[in-house]
Formats: C-alpha cells, sequence, structure tokens
C-alpha cells in the first residue's frame, strides 16, 4: 500500500506545494465574497437609513398637521419620489400611537404584502432589509416611518462577484503548479546529487570525491560546506601519518629527560636536609610565641582531653597546665550538646574552624570566648588532634548587644514615626539615612536618595529657606515650627513643618530633620472655607429672591393688566411692554439665583446622563459655533442617575457657554459621561466628596484656563472675568447650586493656555422609572362663581391678584396672614371652595398649618400654595415631599386664573407632574 511517506520527496514537496496553494486561494475567495456581501449589505442598511431621516423630515408636517383621514393625497408626491427606487417594496408611516397613517407598496406586491404591527415593523424576512426611523418636531415624537426593500440586486452582485473569484482560484492554481514544478527543479534535484556523493564517500572512504554546484543559494552553499568537510577530513588524515612520526621522536627525547631528572632529585636531597636544620630552629621560635602571645593556645586529642595549655590559656580559664592537661575541658551544661557537635564537625572536617561560644572558668564565672581551631593531620591525612587559639570576648559581646539593642530601639522609632524623617551631614548635605515616610513623600528612590545631598536632589524650592534654616541649627542646635515649601521628586510643591536638631554621628555632624506635610491639610481647610462661604452666599441670594419674586409678581401682574387697556399713544403700548420684558429678565435672574441657593423646585426623574448630553449635542454645535470641535464620548452602559432632566441640561448649557467664552479663537469642547466608584480615601481630599457609585460629568475645552486665584471665586455669585455686559456672573453659580441640590459636587482642574476640566459627581442610580406627563385641554374657561380664600402678607400682591379673580367671576376673600384667614373661612365656610395661599406668612402660621386646619374641618378643600420659595414645602433635596398643586414666584395673572379653574374642576389628577408645566408658565422659565 502506497502511504505519503513512502513516496519520493520530490512527490511529497510537489503535493504539499500544490495543497497548500490551493487551500490558501479558497480561503482567500471565500473571504473575499464574505465581506463584500457583507459590505453590500452595510451600504443598503445607510441607504435606508438616509431615505428614512429624508421620509421623516417630509412627513414631519403631514403628521403635526393632519390626522389619517384629512391627509389623504398629502403623502403621495412624497411616495412618488421614493417609488422609482425598483428595490423598495413598502413605505409605511404610523402615527404617535402606531397607527398605520399612510402607505405605499410596490405594485407587484400588493396582493402578497401584509402591512405589519409597529411592534413587528423592526423584524423583516429573509432576504429582506428594513429600517423604522422615528418622525418628531421640537422634541416631541409624531410617529414612525418604516421602508421595506429586497436584497435581489445585492444577492445579484454576490454571485457575480462569485464566478469571477472562481475564475481567478482557476487561475492562480495553475500558476501555483508552474511554480512548483519549477521548485521541483532548482531545489530536489541538486539535493538528490549532493545524496549520492555522501554515499559514495561513505561507502568507499574516498575522500577525494567532491559534489557538483549548481545554485548559489543555500542547497549551493550545503554543497560548498560538504565539499569542505570532505576537504578537511582528507587533510586530517594526512596530519595523523605525520603526528606519528613525531611521537616517536618525542619519546626518544623524555628518556633523555628522565636521566636528568634524576640527577637534579640527588640535589633536591641535599637541600631539602638544610631546609630540615632550618624548620627545627622555627620550631623553638615558634614554642616562644605559644607561651608569650595573649592568645590562648591549646592542642587537643581526638578524645577532647586537653595536650597542651599556654599561660594565656591559663590566665583566660584559671586553671594552671597541670591541672587541664590529659583532661576533657569544662562547658556549661546547657551548650554542651553543641559544643559535642561542633567538636564532630571539626573532627570530620567539614566545618567548626570558627566560633563563638560560651565557656565555665575555674572560679565557675560564664565567659563568651571565640575559638579558630584548626585540624592537626599525620602523613595519610588522618586527623589526629585539634590546635585552637582562643581569646576573652565577654566585654565585647556585651558592648555588640547593647549598642544593637540601641540601634534597634532607635530604627524602630525611626521607621515607624509618622513624620517624614532624615539623618543629613552639616558639612556637605549628603543623607546617611531615611525612613520610609520620607521616601514615600518626596517620591525619590531610597538608594537616589542615599548616594545624593539634599541640594542635588533639589528638595528646596527656595534655596534661602536652607539656609536660614541651617544656621539657625549651628547657632541653637535646635529649631521647630520651621514652615517652608519643598518639592518632589515629580517637581511638585508641598507645603511642610520642619524641624530640625544637631546631632553628633561619630565624628560627622549631623543634622535630625522631621518633615510634616501640611499641604493636603490647608488644601481641606481651603476647601472648607469656601464651601462655608458659597452655603452663606446661597442662603443670602435665596432669601433675597424671595422678597424680589414678591415684588416682580405685582410689577408683572399690574403689567398684563395695563396690556388690555388700549393706549392713544404707542409709545405708551411700548413702554408697557418693555415693564413687562424688563420684569421677565429680572425673574430669570431671580431663578438663578435659587438655582445658586439650592431652593429651586426640582422634578427628579431616574435619567440617563448619556443621553441628556446626547440630545443636546446638536444644541451645543449651533451655540459654541463652527469654529469650535465638539467631542462627546458616553460610558458603555447608561449613565444613571436621580435628577431634574432640565435642571441638569442647564448644567451642560451653562458649562458649554463658559467653555465658549473661553475659546475666542476657537477650539476643542469635550463633553464625557462615565461611572466612577469613590473610595474613602478619594472622599477625604475634597470635603464636599462621598464614598459610593457616581457618574460623572465631565466637561473640558482647550481655552485659556484660569490661575488659582480665579478658580477659588468662580462659583461665587455675580463673579465673572467677561467684560462689563457680557455675563450676569451667575452660570458657574448656578451649576454649583443644581449639583449641590443633586446631592453632587464638582472638580475642577485648570492651568492657564492649557484648558479647564469640569468634573461634575452625581450619585448613581438603578434603574429607570417613568414620569407621566399631563396633557392639558387646547382651551380653557377660565370664568367662574365659586367662592377663593386668597391668604397674602403682601398687600399689593394680594389686592392684585384679588382684583384679577374678581375679572373672572369669582367671589374671592381675602386675609393678610393665616390667623385672619381662619376667622373668613369661620365665617364664610359653606361659601369658599379654594384657598390660595403663600407659604411664608407672619403670625406664626404659614401656608400648610393654614390649609392643615382647613382640610381638617373640610377634608375635601381644595389648596393652591404658592411662593417665592419655601424650602419647608419641599424634601431635603428640593422635591416635592406630599402631593400638593404649587404655583412658584412671580407668576402671570392670566396663569393664576388657569390654575384655579383646574383645580376647580378637578382637572390636576398628578399634581407633581402638572406643577412642573406650571412653574414653566410663570414668569422667566426658559422654556426649551
Amino acid at each position: 500500500m502506497i502511504t505519503f511517506k513512502n513516496l519520493g520527496l520530490r512527490l511529497k514537496i510537489f503535493l504539499l506545494l500544490t495543497a497548500s496553494t490551493l487551500i490558501a486561494l479558497l480561503l482567500a475567495c471565500a473571504a473575499f465574497v464574505y465581506f463584500n456581501y457583507i459590505n453590500q449589505r452595510v451600504a443598503v442598511s445607510e441607504e435606508l437609513r438616509r431615505d428614512g431621516m429624508v421620509l421623516s423630515e417630509r412627513v414631519g408636517a403631514v403628521l403635526e398637521f393632519f390626522d389619517a383621514f384629512s391627509a389623504t393625497g398629502e403623502l403621495d408626491p412624497v411616495f412618488e419620489v421614493f417609488s422609482k427606487k425598483p428595490n423598495l417594496i413598502a413605505i409605511v408611516v404610523y402615527d404617535r400611537s402606531g397607527q398605520e397613517f399612510g402607505k405605499y407598496i410596490r405594485p407587484d406586491q400588493e396582493g402578497s404584502f401584509k402591512v405589519p404591527t409597529l411592534a413587528k415593523a423592526a423584524n423583516p424576512a429573509s432576504g429582506m432589509q428594513s429600517v423604522l426611523t422615528p418622525v418628531a418636531s421640537a422634541g416631541e415624537s409624531l410617529g414612525f416611518v418604516y421602508l421595506l426593500r429586497d436584497l435581489d440586486d445585492v444577492v445579484q452582485q454576490s454571485n457575480q462577484f462569485l464566478g469571477i473569484a472562481s475564475a481567478v482560484l482557476g487561475v492562480c492554481l495553475i500558476i501555483g503548479l508552474l511554480v512548483s514544478l519549477r521548485l521541483q527543479r532548482h531545489i530536489t534535484g541538486p539535493l538528490f546529487e549532493l545524496s549520492g556523493a555522501v554515499n559514495t564517500v561513505t561507502r568507499r572512504k574516498d575522500y577525494s570525491i567532491r559534489a557538483q554546484r549548481y545554485n548559489e543559494d543555500e542547497i549551493g552553499q550545503l554543497v560548498d560546506d560538504f565539499n569542505e568537510m570532505v576537504a578537511q577530513i582528507q587533510t586530517r588524515d594526512g596530519k595523523l601519518r605525520d603526528v606519528n612520526e613525531t611521537l616517536e621522536e618525542k619519546v626518544k627525547e623524555r628518556t633523555k629527560e628522565i636521566l636528568n631528572t634524576n640527577r637534579k632529585l640527588k640535589d633536591e636531597i641535599t637541600t631539602r636536609q638544610q631546609t630540615e636544620r632550618e624548620l627545627n630552629s622555627s620550631q623553638q621560635k615558634l614554642l616562644m610565641h605559644v607561651q608569650q602571645t595573649p592568645l590562648g593556645v591549646i592542642d587537643w586529642n581526638l578524645d577532647g582531653e586537653v595536650l597542651s595549655w599556654n599561660p594565656a590559656a591559663e590566665r583566660i580559664f584559671g586553671w594552671a597546665g597541670s591541672e587541664v592537661i590529659g583532661r576533657e575541658f569544662l562547658v556549661p551544661e546547657q551548650i554542651k550538646d553543641q559544643i559535642e557537635a561542633l567538636w564532630k564537625d571539626i573532627k570530620s572536617m567539614v566545618g567548626g574552624d570558627h566560633s563563638i561560644n560560651q565557656n565555665v572558668t575555674k572560679d565557675d564565672r560564664v565567659i563568651t570566648c571565640e575559638w579558630f581551631n584548626t585540624q592537626l593531620v599525620d602523613e595519610q591525612g588522618n586527623v589526629i588532634g585539634v590546635a585552637s587559639l582562643v581569646q576573652d570576648i565577654t566585654q565585647r559581646v556585651e558592648a555588640e548587644i547593647a549598642l544593637r539593642q540601641s540601634e534597634e530601639r532607635f530604627s524602630k522609632a525611626f521607621q515607624a514615626s509618622p513624620a517624614a524623617i532624615g539623618i543629613l551631614s552639616m558639612e556637605d548635605g549628603h543623607f546617611l539615612d531615611v525612613n520610609e515616610n520620607f521616601v514615600r513623600l518626596f517620591g525619590h528612590d531610597r538608594d537616589a536618595v542615599m548616594s545624593r545631598s539634599d541640594e542635588e536632589l533639589g528638595l528646596w524650592s527656595n534655596v534661602q529657606d536652607r539656609e536660614r534654616l541651617f544656621k539657625l541649627v549651628t547657632r541653637s542646635r535646635s529649631v521647630s515650627d520651621f514652615e517652608c515649601p519643598l518639592k518632589t521628586a515629580s517637581g511638585d510643591t508641598r507645603v511642610t513643618l520642619l524641624s530640625a536638631e544637631s546631632v553628633d554621628l561619630g565624628a560627622k555632624n549631623c543634622v535630625l530633620l522631621q518633615v510634616h506635610d501640611l499641604t493636603e491639610r490647608m488644601s481641606l481647610e481651603e476647601q472648607l472655607r469656601q464651601s462655608q462661604k458659597m452655603e452663606a452666599i446661597g442662603q443670602l441670594a435665596a432669601g433675597v429672591a424671595h422678597d424680589f419674586n414678591n415684588i416682580l409678581t405685582i410689577i408683572s401682574g399690574h403689567t398684563g393688566l395695563l396690556k388690555d387697556v388700549p393706549f392713544e399713544s404707542e409709545d405708551d403700548t411700548e413702554s408697557v411692554a418693555e415693564i413687562g420684558a424688563a420684569a421677565d429678565r429680572a425673574a430669570n435672574l431671580t431663578r438663578q439665583l435659587l438655582a445658586f441657593s439650592r431652593k429651586q423646585v426640582m422634578q427628579p426623574a431616574t435619567v440617563d446622563l448619556s443621553s441628556v448630553v446626547s440630545d443636546s449635542a446638536k444644541m451645543l454645535k449651533r451655540l459654541v459655533g463652527e469654529n469650535i470641535q465638539v467631542v462627546t464620548k458616553f460610558s458603555d452602559t447608561p449613565a444613571l442617575t436621580t435628577a431634574d432632566i432640565g435642571m441638569i441640561e442647564q448644567v451642560v448649557l451653562n458649562l458649554s457657554v463658559n467653555a465658549r467664552d473661553a475659546m475666542d479663537q476657537g477650539g476643542k469642547l469635550t463633553v464625557l459621561t462615565s461611572h466612577q466608584v469613590v473610595d474613602d480615601d478619594d472622599a477625604e481630599r475634597n470635603p464636599e466628596a462621598c464614598s459610593g457609585e457616581f457618574v460623572c460629568l465631565s466637561v473640558t475645552d482647550s481655552g485659556c484656563g484660569m490661575d488659582r486665584e480665579t478658580q477659588s471665586r468662580i462659583f461665587e455669585p455675580f463673579f465673572t472675568t467677561k467684560e462689563v455686559g457680557k455675563g450676569t456672573g451667575l452660570g458657574l453659580a448656578t451649576v454649583y447650586g443644581i449639583v449641590k441640590q443633586h446631592s453632587g459636587w464638582i472638580e475642577v482642574e485648570s492651568r492657564v493656555n492649557k484648558g479647564t476640566t469640569f468634573r461634575i459627581y452625581f450619585p448613581a442610580a438603578e434603574s429607570h422609572s417613568g414620569n407621566t406627563s399631563h396633557v392639558r385641554k387646547a382651551e380653557l374657561m377660565l370664568a367662574g362663581d365659586e367662592g377663593i380664600l386668597v391668604a397674602e402678607d403682601e398687600a399689593p400682591l394680594r389686592k392684585m391678584v384679588v382684583r384679577t379673580l374678581k375679572r373672572y367671576g369669582y367671589h374671592v376673600f381675602e386675609a393678610e396672614h393665616g390667623p385672619a384667614a381662619l376667622k373668613v373661612w369661620n365665617a364664610n365656610r359653606d361659601k369658599i371652595h379654594l384657598l390660595l395661599t403663600d407659604m411664608v406668612m407672619p403670625k406664626g402660621m404659614d401656608g400648610r398649618e393654614l390649609a392643615r386646619r382647613i382640610q381638617a374641618d373640610r377634608p375635601d378643600m381644595k389648596v393652591i400654595y404658592t411662593s417665592g420659595y419655601n424650602p419647608d414645602l419641599f424634601g431635603k433635596d428640593g422635591e416635592f415631599d406630599q402631593d400638593i398643586v404649587f404655583m412658584a414666584k412671580p407668576y402671570r395673572m392670566p396663569k393664576v386664573a388657569e390654575l384655579v379653574r383646574e383645580v376647580l374642576d378637578g382637572e390636576l389628577q398628578q399634581p407633581r407632574t402638572d406643577t412642573v408645566r406650571l412653574i414653566k408658565g410663570t414668569i422667566g422659565w426658559d422654556a426649551k
């Protein structure tokens, strides 16, 4: 049976090249066909998306102003334009409720195509592609446009491309076969010839044979290497014969050398005898040295018995030589096993050459001795004894222990100190030692600190500080509470409090330097002072806004009444209009003050911060201008938080306007959203921050930036760096108030000419919560004859409201405070149907308490609250803490009549949502 491994090398290479070429071409063809099909599908999807956008713009007006019956024929011109696309099967227009509004079906599909419901429109049948585009106007959804087309042209183009690719595959396969045959000729042929030459040399041992070289490639190099190898073998064979002849000559010479060596040996014997005589003299001198040396010299036999004992050993241990020679030496009982093990190592020559042990003297004192032991061996290398040198080191050991304990105590205190401590030479400033806090504070590598001086490390921001400190240390030897700035390895400046003391380490005069980092503490203190200042300003701003809103309501109300009066002069009419416009601008100003002071009414809902920024992107591009590039980047997952969407939009708008004004020559505005986890360490760096999960809104510009002094004041109301008349100074103050009202905080990074980044942190929410909307009637019948009790302490405002309601036919009862209102109620309870009350009134009774007492008498009594601001009306986060109807000051008189009519008719089924609509109808609300 023929298998692949039994085939010849040439055939194997041919088959491998052919198979690999065929597989590679097939994979390439399949990849090209697949990517061509995918690209065509993407192009079709993009074309459908563009057509859907165009259709949504064209049918928007029809959906807004016509219904399905009256719009007959209005969509035909639009359908006629798109009916010219041959692959378009159907166009269906749905209204906002998902019902079919109009449609176009290709003639050949009219009998078989069934219009899908809006829920199934996003799932086309196989071989088709669709798109569902929303239609909106002014942010309001009007309906949807559905387009469906077939993919016949895509399939046809893919089939054509497949045919072309198959033809190219065949051509490439033929070329691959031709290349394979060419490789056979230039690779396997020379290899077969080289193999034959190798076999011939091996069988015949004929090293004169050479292989022939055909190509200048690796095979040709292999042939050259083979020929070179054979040539070297041939050369070595000849050299081997020459070596044999040379070896015979050397044997003869060696014989002569042996004879000469014998003569030299006799001379050496004579010399040795002379050396022995000299050795005897040296031994006599050594014996004298042993007797006179301060080291104890002791010889032992293998049983541990003393053989010799010099005078120094007698002085160390107290025994005379006659008392110990021939006996075992005494050691303390507690280390006897250790000494026996040491003695065993010495005898077996595996250790024990040097040791420090405790020994006992004649008078029973335990001393510490240092031993140097040497084995005594005979001519055969056998150990026959031990020679020892010993000295008493008891005092030295005790001194070393005391020094080590002192160093350990100092090292522990040195490293455990919370301050950064360094020891440096007074002479050249080089550091001798630093603790870990020093390395951590300044960021230098420990080895780098130990090899350099304080000046080489660049620690001093001001060289004069160093000179002054060292002069003080030289004069008084101790300095404390020396405040100065120092630099870290990264170039940052840290505010520090130094303590220095002069110490002597050996012959060196040194300085013990303790560094306490005050930077973080001073920064936190400054942030705390700024936060307290902003809180105080906010309280003042809220109080001003409250009183000012009452005045504005009176001005606006009377202006509205004057507008109904015909004037003979156009100048008078224009003056009334200007008064109303001025009141509107003033109302906007008070609204910003309320936002800054966190007293603005907030309507919270769970919103996606990314969606809010995305919806505002187009408006931002128009707002900042064409010379500024707007870049948005959103988090991978929804950035959910509980917030008032209108307030968040105002934050984005104010920050974008601020960024635009910082980029006079154009630049880049980047708005990012992300998820952030703030731990306790991060929260400690900002007194307004707290730990937990947050979503972050980041707004970065490439503008002129700010210095530290400007940054410290940017959130103050009425502070601005713009020219007079170009800014109120409330933009960032409003942002600050809104963020604080949402339980968040702001972090600012800015460098002059490097741009500015605002990072705003909002508490993260877990899921969406929906808000329903209240739909007003198209027209309201404002007149009525019910009884209304108006409780308002501001007399001009109260009179204006009473006057307005009477004009609409209502029976109005008025009171200047809560107790007076209760008297009016008790006298006219059967005639009063609604209470309109201010929240803040004198005489110890506010609007809520007044309403509570009246509703205790009549539970179904309807109440409308009104106020310039009132934190008691809302929860701690500025949101309603119960279902109430509220109207913010300043307000226009027609709005009062509308709200009264709605409440009396029972149309406010969801007060919270409707309250937002009512606030938007008051003066100064910037409607989006």
